[in-house]
């Protein structure tokens, strides 16, 4: 069905463009609801690979996950939880298409526990709750390229031991600490 989109100029235009985008938006939905209750989009094979998770994050980060919530509302900061490594960063489209994938598998099943960012969404501090899994071969592998490449696009990361108590104020003087450091060095980069 084609929409055709009409200047407004009385009723009975606003009228006949209301009805032919409700009913067209309504034919969507209602074929996708067919389709959903027809299990056209949920096969039982699915069922036998896959299981539904219950928490999207761990005891222990949900934990550092308040504490974090207590700074950083102060700070006017907002914080999102484990967040894709491609939701970071960015493989450079000038790479051939060979390249591009290269890098991108490098990162596309990463991702970091916390990202502090700006009411307006501008990533400021990213933040790793390290557990006794980072000590495994496989693990410090994944951190050193993570560190390396932070380090290298200039991206801020903290790394914090996970522990049955923290230190609140210490913490919060480090992101602060780390966000100055970081906002001094953007300034002068950018003279």
């Amino acid at each position: 069905m084609k929409i055709e989109h009409k200047p407004f100029s009385n009723q009975d235009n606003i009228q006949h463009y209301k009805y032919e985008n409700t009913n067209y938006y309504n034919g969507m939905i209602n074929s996708f609801n067919y389709k959903l209750s027809n299990n056209r989009y949920s096969s039982p094979s699915y069922s036998a690979v896959y299981e539904r998770k219950e928490f999207l994050i761990t005891k222990n980060e949900l934990k550092f996950y308040r504490l974090l919530l207590s700074i950083v509302d102060i700070m006017e900061l907002q914080i999102f939880t484990q967040v894709s490594l491609y939701e970071i960063i960015s493989v450079k489209k000038t790479l051939n298409s060979s390249e591009y994938n290269k890098y991108f598998n490098k990162i596309k099943s990463k991702s970091i526990d916390y990202v502090l960012t700006d009411r307006m969404s501008r990533i400021k501090l990213c933040i790793e709750l390290d557990d006794k899994t980072h000590n495994y071969k496989n693990r410090i592998e994944r951190d050193n390229f993570i560190n390396d490449l932070f380090n290298s696009l200039d991206i801020p990361i903290l790394r914090i031991q996970l522990s049955k108590y923290y230190d609140m104020d210490n913490i919060k003087k480090t992101i602060i600490n780390l966000l100055n450091s970081w906002e001094i060095r953007n300034k002068n980069q950018n003279i």
